[in-house]
């Protein structure tokens, strides 16, 4: 169960990150 909740977490991190990059990335293109 404890590995259930540890790689949930960490997708929803990586998720998070890539969703942050993906945002900030045509800014930075921009600018």
């Amino acid at each position: 169960m404890s590995d259930r909740v540890l790689r949930g977490t960490r997708l929803g991190a990586v998720s998070y990150e890539s969703d942050r990059h993906t945002e900030f990335a045509p800014r930075r293109a921009l600018a």
